[in-house]
């Protein structure tokens, strides 16, 4: 699903959060003059053991900002858990994201928005 917000494209994952590490997503970006596609690999986001013992669940969305060169400009939590500790690794592993990104017609310098849904579950 892709949305748009201020020129910049939203592409919107989910993402499940158990002990991934390096998870890759790809996606595409199309706008008036240019298609931009990206490959993104999260940095690690384990379940905390601490959230696991007290049995801790929830959903994160952070939003975050890729410039052309693929990293992190900016991340933020646009919905929280409820729960510090599952919106803290949620938004590390944002933060450490690497991405390739490819853009084709007239060059840009603004980034890409890209927004990623963590879900934390004990049931599998």
């Amino acid at each position: 699903m892709i949305k748009w917000s201020r020129g910049i494209g939203v592409l919107v994952f989910a993402l499940t959060c158990l002990n991934a590490y390096g998870t890759t997503y790809s996606g595409t970006v199309r706008r008036a003059d240019r298609v931009i596609k990206f490959k993104c690999t999260l940095g690690p986001h384990v379940y905390p053991a601490v959230a696991r013992d007290h049995e801790l669940e929830g959903s994160v969305n952070v939003r975050a900002v890729i410039n052309m060169s693929g990293r992190t400009e900016s991340a933020v939590i646009v919905k929280s858990s409820g729960w510090q500790t599952l919106d803290e690794v949620a938004l590390n592993s944002v933060r450490e994201t690497k991405c390739v990104i490819e853009s084709t017609g007239k060059p840009t310098e603004d980034g890409i928005g890209v927004e990623f849904p963590f879900v934390f579950s004990l049931k599998e």
